[in-house]
């Protein structure tokens, strides 16, 4: 386990000023403090999905593509557009490997000083999607 490496999306309402107006509205509607403390990802996730499906939509809709709403048009219109700007940060998909890109937090397996033969997850950067397109 020493060593292993992980990563989630960044949820940093400073790093992405997009989910903070997420945040916002969340607690307008919900109340002051509600926000999750855990699974904001999903939040973001569940938000940045519709807007990308209408924006592909739109897209395929101007390129006069008369089955633009088919799931073969609408790989065509993601490969085709540039990053989307979610709430997250930017998404760019890649047409070789079927990857998405975006930003992520990375976090490394470290010994646990207060408990013997045990791990945690430490944090070690934010990375956003051009650089991640640009790991090997």
């Amino acid at each position: 386990m020493s060593g292993a490496i992980s990563g989630t999306a960044d949820v940093s309402t400073e790093r992405n000023p997009r989910l903070g107006k997420v945040r916002e509205s969340w607690e307008k509607k919900y109340g002051k403090d509600s926000w999750p403390k855990g699974g904001v990802h999903f939040l973001g996730y569940a938000y940045d999905i519709p807007y990308l499906v209408k924006t592909l939509a739109e897209y395929g809709k101007k390129k006069g593509w008369e089955d633009y709403w088919t799931g073969e048009k609408l790989r065509q219109a993601i490969l085709e557009i540039p990053p989307f700007e979610g709430c997250m940060g930017k998404i760019a998909f890649d047409a070789q490997t079927g990857l998405s890109y975006r930003n992520v937090q990375l976090f490394k397996a470290v010994e646990n000083a207060a408990q013997k033969d045990t791990y945690q997850w430490s944090p070690i950067g934010f990375y956003g999607y051009d650089q991640i397109q640009k790991l090997e």
